[in-house]
């Protein structure tokens, strides 16, 4: 049994990923582990300010979090 849901899905349908967090809209954001509610936005609002990259996500995450996200998803 998975603790995490999010990452057991993530796991075994590993078909829909990597999500490309460049263009994912807010609901493909939150099926990445390690990125909730907050995070989504935050990355949203990163992208429309022309920013997005991995030491941007990085101050946001904390390079441990960025290294489980980056698991899952591509910039």
């Amino acid at each position: 049994p998975y603790k995490n849901l999010k990452k057991a899905y993530a796991t075994i349908n590993r078909e829909f990923y990597p999500i490309d967090l460049r263009t994912a809209d807010y609901s493909e954001l939150l099926k990445v582990p390690g990125i909730g509610p907050r995070t989504a936005k935050r990355i949203i609002w990163i992208r429309e300010n022309g920013r997005l990259n991995i030491e941007e996500l990085a101050k946001y995450t904390g390079l441990k979090r960025l290294k489980e996200i980056l698991k899952y998803a591509v910039l």
